[in-house]
């Protein structure tokens, strides 16, 4: 059909309770152009974002996009609003994406006992390669990505930076029933202070899709009060073993390790737990019980996500 309209409910241990409506018109003139506009209101945080597409190239994979996006969130002592506004070029393919784009980006932020404001112009660029037969329910895969951005004072930001970031995940299927999964994730922002960079554009550690056994963004430099700021380095693992019960159902163990700082002593943090896996047609329903093993008092944390392997 010519529009496609979604609404959801749903929680998760990062955004806590959620719910997003959607409206996508699929063709909306003869040259294929498509508006999309999509909300999500969160107990930690809510998003509001329309999108343009062009098609452009090769009609199948290659667009333009244009988009706009409003976005509060609160994690901590850590309270984020910001306005973007960008344009890109993307190659969607099945194997490989890649894209470069322009975004225009104003952020008002408190960060533990500072506030500041920040107004970036960053040209950035991403590739993505995802060898797998099946991204739902991967028997053996890898996805690999990286990304640049940047920005420069004498081009319109308030600040001079370089973000590079680069991720890796892995499944295989060694034994019939059985799945390995590893993933790691570094990076790093080359500037003069971290202060000076707005919160959503530092690293953080801790969470669901990071160090499972610690809360969202719990990780990371602190300040003269004890607050976590976020760092300007990033390094994250994990492997994770998992055994099929049923068709439906699977039990997991995982070891994670990581953190977010300043200097050459990252201090990586651990966490482990054990976890079950619910298989639906659209990806897992994972449920894990992580203890912090970094931690003298061992806490325990409940992690809940959904998605696809891949």
């Amino acid at each position: 059909k010519k529009n496609r309209y979604s609404f959801g409910v749903g929680y998760g241990t990062d955004t806590g309770a959620r719910g997003n409506i959607g409206w996508k018109n699929r063709i909306i003139n003869r040259h294929g152009h498509k508006p999309e506009f999509n909300i999500q209101l969160a107990e930690n945080g809510s998003r509001a974002d329309a999108d343009y597409e062009i098609p452009v190239f090769d009609l199948r994979y290659d667009s333009l996009n244009l988009d706009t996006v409003f976005f509060d969130e609160t994690w901590d002592d850590t309270w984020i609003k910001q306005l973007s506004i960008s344009g890109s070029v993307n190659h969607n393919a099945p194997k490989h994406q890649f894209g470069v784009g322009l975004e225009y980006l104003h952020e008002n932020y408190t960060v533990g006992v500072t506030s500041g404001s920040a107004n970036l112009l960053i040209p950035r660029g991403y590739f993505t390669l995802i060898l797998a037969e099946d991204r739902i329910r991967t028997e053996h895969g890898i996805r690999l990505s990286a990304s640049l951005k940047g920005g420069n004072t004498a081009f319109l930001s308030s600040t001079s930076f370089l973000q590079a970031r680069a991720n890796g995940k892995i499944i295989l299927t060694p034994w019939i029933n059985w799945r390995l999964l590893g993933r790691l994730s570094i990076g790093a922002i080359m500037m003069d202070s971290i202060d000076e960079l707005p919160p959503s554009l530092r690293f953080y550690a801790g969470g669901d899709h990071s160090v499972r056994g610690y809360g969202y963004k719990e990780l990371g430099p602190e300040d003269s009060s004890g607050k976590i700021i976020g760092g300007q380095y990033l390094t994250e693992a994990g492997i994770e073993i998992e055994r099929s019960i049923t068709d439906n159902w699977s039990a997991a163990a995982f070891y994670d390790l990581g953190n977010a700082y300043d200097d050459i002593d990252a201090d990586l943090q651990a966490g482990a737990g054990l976890g079950v896996r619910m298989n639906l047609p659209f990806g897992q329903v994972r449920l894990d019980v992580a203890c912090a093993v970094s931690d003298a008092d061992y806490p325990l944390r409940i992690h809940l996500t959904i998605g696809a392997d891949l």
